[in-house]
């Protein structure tokens, strides 16, 4: 039977979660804002934002750069291997406040930018 990984988004109290089987979480590494890759409503592949190789000198929006282009790149990268895209923060052995990832859609594109960018303020 195939899943959705709409079907498994759940309310927590703080927010909207995917709680990960413990097959899935071989695939976490820890916390971050993240691209992920699932394959019949199972997590297959996580790209973290902020795993990218950033000059020390460059400054807020030239990170921010960097790392949306980065993870756009994963998301295609993804997308090619037949993955479904979703976005969110990785958490404790959560994924937390998930949304489908659309490489065509404006909103969504602008929701990993501000998950990326509200990540590296917390850095």
């Amino acid at each position: 039977m195939i899943m959705k990984v709409k079907d498994r988004i759940e309310q927590a109290p703080a927010c909207e979660i995917i709680a990960l089987t413990e097959e899935e979480l071989k695939v976490y590494k820890g916390c971050g804002v993240s691209v992920a890759g699932f394959k019949d409503g199972k997590l297959e592949k996580i790209h973290y934002a902020l795993d990218f190789i950033s000059d020390p000198e460059d400054d807020f929006q030239q990170q921010a750069d960097k790392a949306v282009k980065v993870a756009l790149e994963k998301a295609e990268a993804f997308k090619k291997e037949g993955l479904e895209l979703w976005g969110g923060l990785c958490s404790c052995s959560e994924f937390c406040e998930p949304f489908e990832l659309s490489l065509s859609d404006a909103r969504s594109l602008a929701s990993l930018a501000r998950m990326i960018g509200d990540e590296i303020t917390e850095y």
